[in-house]
């Protein structure tokens, strides 16, 4: 048995550590397609005058 097999069952808060790490990185990840969207988005103001 591996390491990572006997921690998973000999202590009970592992399973609340992967959920709060699943979190953490879920959140991470939300927040940077976010962001990344949010910085790429062409701005609508200045595209509708037409100068002549």
């Amino acid at each position: 048995m591996d390491l990572l097999t006997i921690l998973y069952y000999c202590d009970p808060f592992l399973n609340s550590f992967e959920v709060l790490l699943g979190s953490v990185i879920g959140i991470a990840t939300n927040f940077t397609i976010l962001s990344q969207i949010l910085m790429y988005q062409k701005p609508q103001a200045g595209k509708e005058k037409k100068t002549k």
